[in-house]
């Protein structure tokens, strides 16, 4: 299972970044229709797996995904009509919508009757770790997939920093009782609050060594003080042949934090120093256009310090040397969108934290709105794709504003705030709806796809639990 997680998480890292691509210069709401196909290729796995992944092959290459997508940047707003489709029938398709913000968010379906859901995307971390302990079923890394979740962990870093701080222009000083209190309220926030610590515990949970992810949390809240060295941090800005150039640099001249812009490319690298701490972040991240097409690369690392002195945790030589080493390098992104492009390049993802995997990326878009994106094992790169997602993004005009309101997406049912009481009405509300639903959708499966999935749901106990809470 976690090969298949690999392979998912490389083709959506993909889709996302030529999505990024395609959504840059809306700055208001861009919506498009689409529609994706998808081919998992199971010949490029071991002969001993390949029966219980033909499963879940078939049941991929059965399915059409459609619908339609709206998001608006300045008002953190989005929503999405979704419909699974079997190539076997179309009258036996599944539906949905989904709207709401980033901190709440509605589901609407035929499955459902009349009820609404809601959820908080923040919760699902939670959820997803009840589900881990339960079954022992990788669900922390399938929630990496939904766009926003690590996002909303992490975003009281540069939250507070812009409370803190504001924005910085040459000549700007960090002294120490701002760094000491920036640091404070990272510290707090890092180990206080419920998003991060959800994020935290729910990947940490599959590892041998969970503790590991809490200590390395822990380390980032130190970081700006260390680096620091008990002095100031000043910015500088220059600029230089169309460059300008901003570095955030320590008492000692160590440059901690670079970008430079121009008006067709940019980039910035973070770099701290050898400090006490456990493990250290690190990227390097850059963007060009040239001829209408965009460029990009990032390098990022989280390894392990020195791990030496006073501020150190309890160092130990048996932890991974690596929590996470991501690689990512795509040539020939659409500037504007739909336009033709050819895409090329590569992505890989190793360390302790999450499934490795190294694949050449190839793809293209087309004038007419049509996507292609294949991946490659990089050990075998004349070998044919392990995974191919073909479809289309076509732009539509949106009418009317897209701004919900986080206050007003609450309903009765939150699905990660369920109790028992509420539980037991929404089942009852919904079972027949589901039935009703369902059943042609799940005529069309194939029966290889129901063998893979039921030996999973057997193997990790689903089945036994189950069966425990039928009378």
């Amino acid at each position: 299972m976690r090969k298949i997680l690999a392979f998912i998480l490389a083709g959506i890292l993909m889709l996302g970044a030529v999505c990024s691509s395609i959504a840059e210069g809306n700055p208001e709401v861009y919506a498009y229709d689409y529609s994706f196909r998808f081919h998992l290729n199971t010949s490029a796995y071991p002969f001993r797996e390949r029966q219980h992944i033909q499963g879940y092959a078939d049941l991929l290459n059965l399915l059409e995904i459609k619908g339609t997508m709206a998001r608006c940047p300045e008002t953190k707003s989005a929503e999405m009509d979704v419909e699974l489709v079997p190539s076997t029938n179309a009258a036996a398709k599944v539906s949905a919508h989904l709207y709401g913000t980033s901190e709440m968010m509605k589901l609407e379906s035929p499955l459902l009757g009349k009820e609404v859901v809601c959820f908080r995307p923040t919760g699902i971390m939670a959820f997803a770790k009840r589900v881990w302990e339960a079954f022992r079923l990788p669900a922390p890394y399938y929630v990496l997939f939904i766009p926003d979740t690590t996002w909303l962990a992490y975003r009281c870093l540069p939250d507070t920093w812009n409370e803190l701080v504001g924005p910085v222009k040459d000549g700007t000083v960090l002294d120490q009782k701002l760094i000491k209190k920036l640091a404070a309220s990272w510290k707090e926030k890092l180990l206080s609050g419920d998003a991060i610590k959800n994020w935290v515990t729910a990947i940490g949970y599959p590892l041998e060594e969970p503790e590991v992810l809490q200590v390395a949390v822990e380390d980032l809240s130190r970081l700006i003080t260390l680096a620091a060295g008990g002095e100031s941090l000043n910015f500088e800005e220059k600029e230089k042949d169309g460059t300008r150039t901003l570095r955030l640099k320590n008492a000692a001249g160590t440059v901690l934090w670079e970008e430079n812009h121009t008006d067709y490319s940019y980039s910035c690298t973070l770099s701290v120093p050898e400090v006490a701490v456990d493990y250290i972040p690190s990227w390097t991240y850059k963007t060009e256009t040239v001829d209408g097409k965009i460029n990009l690369s990032l390098v990022a690392d989280w390894s392990r310090g020195s791990g030496t002195g006073e501020e150190a945790h309890s160092y130990r030589e048996d932890w991974p040397e690596s929590l996470l080493s991501a690689r990512l390098e795509l040539n020939g992104l659409p500037a504007s969108y739909p336009s033709d492009s050819t895409i090329s390049g590569t992505v890989s993802l190793t360390g302790y934290l999450l499934p490795n995997f190294s694949y050449i990326v190839k793809g293209f878009t087309t004038a007419a709105g049509a996507v292609s994106l294949s991946l490659t094992r990089a050990d075998t790169p004349e070998g044919d794709p392990v995974f191919t997602i073909n479809g289309s993004v076509v732009p539509k005009e949106y009418t009317g504003t897209l701004a919900y309101v986080t206050e007003e997406m609450t309903t009765e049912y939150n699905i990660f705030g369920l109790n028992e009481d509420t539980l037991r009405s929404l089942i009852k509300a919904v079972s027949k709806p589901v039935l009703r639903g369902m059943i042609d959708f799940l005529y069309e499966l194939p029966a290889s796809s129901c063998a893979s999935i039921m030996d999973d749901l057997e193997d990790y106990g689903v089945i036994q639990v189950l069966l425990q809470k039928i009378p």
